[in-house]
């Protein structure tokens, strides 16, 4: 994220990858709070993907941002 901020290029990144790494916290958060419905046990962990999902989140909408530039 800090790199496309600064550069203003997505040179090297690929939308397919940043989405199937969004959808694969999504599926991790949903399946820790299952877990945590059923058993009555709280993962701190869980605090994680939400986090990481939304730095991915971002790096996605940097990338729509920027994927029109060229490296010059």
């Amino acid at each position: 994220v800090l790199k496309s901020l600064r550069t203003r290029h997505v040179k090297g990144k690929s939308l397919g990858f940043m989405v199937l790494i969004l959808v694969g916290y999504i599926s991790g958060l949903i399946g820790k709070i299952v877990i945590a419905l059923s058993t009555g046990e709280f993962q701190i962990v869980t605090l994680l993907y939400p986090l990481n999902g939304l730095f991915v989140a971002i790096d996605i909408s940097l990338y729509l941002k920027y994927r029109h530039r060229t490296i010059r």
